[in-house]
């Protein structure tokens, strides 16, 4: 992935021996927008021509439903330790989600698993699209792995409330002008659909490539499918 990232700090051997705390409970998403609205002004503003203005409206009006659980997993987001490791760091947020990696500091263990996966043959000079799923694999995790998919295929996944690790073209989240693509990858970790028309309003995403970290940033679809297809139409679906 591209992007300007600070070094990491020396790593240390993970401590097998330290369980780790438990995810919180279930909580709300994180809000779309911070800006609160009287009744009247939410409802102008579900018909509103902004994405994000008319997916907040609808939300807090109660038409939409929330799939996946993007308030819990917001807090894994974390800034990645070098810019060719953003492969690494959504496999390690899924690892974390799934109590499969001890407490500790988030870019130590990064570093280590980036080693982990040099030796495996899954990393050289960043995660070729591959192997983007390998490390999650090898722990044991159950994956669904896609390569040139569809966007119907990738909204199925969306939909069903599954986490996603998206391969994306960052110049569409990080509004960068450039010619040439910035191969990403993130975690998409929810999505608003409306309950009218049981259409996808848009995702929320944990982005390691931004910082502060994009914990749980709510993405219109229309931004999000265009960022997904600029790249190879790569995901891989882990059921929650």
């Amino acid at each position: 992935a591209a992007g300007a990232l600070v070094s990491a700090a020396p790593a240390r051997a993970l401590n097998r021996g330290t369980p780790p705390s438990p995810l919180k409970p279930t909580l709300p998403a994180p809000d779309i927008r911070a800006k609160s609205r009287s009744t009247l002004q939410l409802m102008k503003d579900a018909s509103s021509k902004d994405p994000v203005v008319q997916a907040d409206a609808m939300r807090r009006l109660g038409l939409t439903s929330t799939v996946g659980d993007p308030g819990r997993l917001a807090p894994l987001a974390y800034h990645q330790a070098t810019s060719k490791t953003c492969g690494v760091a959504t496999q390690l947020q899924v690892l974390r989600s799934r109590g499969l990696l001890p407490d500790g500091d988030q870019r130590e263990q990064e570093k280590v698993l980036a080693e982990e996966a040099v030796r495996r043959g899954f990393f050289d000079q960043g995660t070729p699209m591959a192997y983007n799923s390998s490390i999650l694999i090898e722990k044991g995790v159950l994956v669904s792995r896609h390569i040139g998919a569809t966007w119907p295929q990738f909204e199925a996944a969306v939909a069903r409330g599954s986490l996603v690790v998206a391969g994306v073209d960052a110049r569409f989240l990080w509004d960068v002008k450039s010619e040439s693509p910035l191969s990403h990858s993130i975690l998409v970790t929810g999505a608003e659909i409306s309950k009218l028309s049981g259409e996808i309003l848009g995702v929320y995403i944990n982005d390691s490539g931004t910082y502060p970290p994009g914990a749980g940033r709510f993405v219109p679809i229309a931004q999000f499918r265009k960022t997904w297809e600029g790249m190879s139409r790569y995901f891989a679906e882990v059921p929650q």
